[in-house]
């Protein structure tokens, strides 16, 4: 039927059946429309469809906004009678995947996903750091700090910035197949500052070593070597710095944390 066949129709009843006719055609365009707005606005702000529209979300949402079923709220959605908005906030305010992710990992339902050399058990696509309190490589023991707005931190397991962290840390591991070189530093104690500098450099080409930067401090009774690196992973670093350790007049060579 025609929309205009109900100003032409005779009886009520005739009338009736061709406006519950476009009602029902007019709701399902609503519902269609109202999911994929909402769809839109979640993948806009970086939260996974699938977490937000939780039995346990949805609840919330219909409770909230004083609705009976997830179509009635699409069908507001679609008809421009609430935001997509309006729908996320009345979830949580300030909604972000770190905490997802912790929701989910205190509920032990996580699935593996890979992020630049790293495997995080968490979502899919989620921001990936390494802290630079411990700077780890690859070969290092590793864990995921999840924070609160800037994805997760990983550290080495010995930083003692996580130390009292347990709440909110999360397996991490490295990925099998790495082609980045990681940055770390390292902290060289001499009894002299005369000619060390340049047998360092030299050993860093056996190595696949690049220098990133040089800092030099003294103290009272030494020379300190403040150097930072792009290393491939553990073993090539531990094998560079045990060679330093040879050169004359050198200390001691170890990691720094700061």
């Amino acid at each position: 039927p025609s929309r205009e066949w109900i100003n032409m129709a005779f009886t009520n009843q005739a009338k009736n059946k061709i406006k519950a006719f476009y009602n029902k055609m007019d709701k399902e365009e609503y519902i269609s429309t109202g999911e994929d707005l909402l769809k839109e606005e979640l993948r806009k702000k970086k939260i996974s469809v699938n977490d937000f529209l939780s039995s346990d979300n949805i609840d919330k949402v219909l409770k909230e906004l004083k609705l009976s079923s997830l179509e009635e709220l699409y069908t507001l959605l679609g008809s421009n009678k609430i935001t997509p908005i309006s729908v996320i906030n009345s979830v949580k305010e300030n909604i972000s995947r770190e905490e997802i992710i912790f929701k989910k990992t205190n509920n032990k339902t996580i699935n593996p996903s890979a992020n630049d050399g790293i495997i995080v058990e968490g979502i899919d696509e989620i921001k990936v750091n390494i802290a630079s309190c411990c700077k780890p490589i690859p070969g290092d023991d590793i864990v995921g700090y999840i924070t609160k707005g800037n994805g997760i931190s990983v550290h080495r397991i010995v930083c003692p910035n996580i130390s009292d962290l347990d709440e909110r840390l999360i397996s991490v591991k490295w990925a099998d197949q790495i082609t980045s070189k990681y940055s770390t530093t390292i902290l060289i104690r001499s009894n002299s500052n005369k000619d060390i500098l340049l047998p360092i450099i030299s050993k860093t080409t056996n190595y696949d070593i690049v220098i990133q930067s040089i800092n030099n401090m003294s103290s009272k009774d030494d020379y300190l070597l403040e150097m930072t690196l792009l290393v491939e992973d553990k073993d090539k670093l531990s094998r560079f710095m045990d060679e330093i350790n040879r050169i004359d007049n050198i200390l001691s060579v170890e990691r720094l944390i700061k």
